[in-house]
């Protein structure tokens, strides 16, 4: 995590997601949600604002029990629009 941290703020975000790209975020470990942040603002610097949103809103629709589906349909609904359907595997 903080590799992939330094990388981003050495300017090199395409680093960064290959560090973190293969990290599960099911594996329950604690660093989950970290995965998710860490990449989402490696995917921003790369101008992937709709992947690293869908990202993020992916990883918070576990945490909200009224809208846990509705916030995952969100998510998917910005990786459709962007082309890029489906998910980013967070959920």
């Amino acid at each position: 995590m903080q590799l992939a941290s330094s990388l981003r703020n050495l300017g090199r975000p395409q680093d960064s997601l290959a560090l973190l790209d293969p990290e599960s975020t099911t594996v329950g470990d604690g660093l989950d949600d970290a995965v998710v942040v860490f990449r989402a603002l490696a995917l921003a610097d790369l101008g992937r604002h709709p992947e690293a949103t869908a990202s993020l809103v992916h990883a918070l629709a576990d945490h909200l029990p009224r809208y846990t589906a509705s916030a995952h349909r969100y998510a998917d609904a910005l990786l459709a629009a962007d082309g890029r359907g489906g998910s980013p595997g967070t959920h």
